[in-house]
């Protein structure tokens, strides 16, 4: 049997309005999603890459010579404890030292390489509170230490005793001098400044500030 002319369109009309359908359900492509760009504002921590001593303190350096803290001497002992521990990274081991002729009774805090001890009072130490010895030349996370040239210990201490300030000194065998030298007001030839412990070489044994010249125990 042949469709007539109205079953026809009645079969093309359904089918449009399926189609139609279909198409309306399909679901649209999704809005790309744009990934947050960077802050042009956000900009690197800088981290600390040496420990400088002269005969005022300590200075705290990133790797590109930026000044990110200073230690003076001055300082409160524990203060400059805290704040070493920060920098270095870890605690110090502290050990006890019985009084001496030339100590009094105190506690010593080693981080292996830099040792930090209080100053017993004296002539000439009103304004300075501790002492920091340096005998290595790294600390904690690889801090390098340095005097204010950039020399280190086991270096050749050449540059620093034709420094400006330097002052030659002699001392129990070991030669010994001292930089960054800061003459003390009413005293002729008393001096604080960096002491340099030198080995037979010539090479740095050891940095100790602040240190008087000549040293009134």
């Amino acid at each position: 049997m042949v469709p007539n002319r109205a079953t026809i369109v009645k079969a093309f009309t359904a089918a449009l309005v399926l189609s139609l359908g279909l198409a309306g359900c399909a679901t649209s492509p999704a809005e790309p999603v744009s990934s947050p760009s960077p802050s042009a504002s956000s900009t690197q921590v800088p981290v600390a890459s040496r420990i400088v001593i002269s005969g005022d303190g300590l200075a705290v350096e990133s790797a590109d010579g930026a000044l990110l803290s200073s230690i003076p001497f001055s300082e409160d002992v524990m203060a400059a404890r805290a704040s070493l521990t920060t920098v270095i990274g870890s605690e110090p081991t502290v050990t006890h030292v019985a009084e001496d002729i030339c100590s009094f009774d105190h506690d010593k805090y080693d981080w292996n390489g830099l040792s930090l001890v209080p100053l017993n009072s004296g002539p000439f130490r009103a304004e300075r509170a501790f002492s920091v010895e340096l005998t290595a030349p790294k600390v904690g996370r690889s801090l390098s230490l340095e005097s204010s040239d950039g020399t280190t210990v086991g270096m050749s201490a050449d540059s620093l005793k034709a420094s400006s300030g330097a002052i030659a000194g002699q001392g129990e065998g070991n030669q010994y001098f001292t930089y960054d030298a800061t003459p003390v007001a009413g005293e002729a030839g008393v001096f604080w400044g960096a002491l340099v412990g030198v080995n037979a070489d010539g090479t740095v044994k050891s940095f100790t500030a602040p240190s008087l010249t000549p040293d009134y125990c």
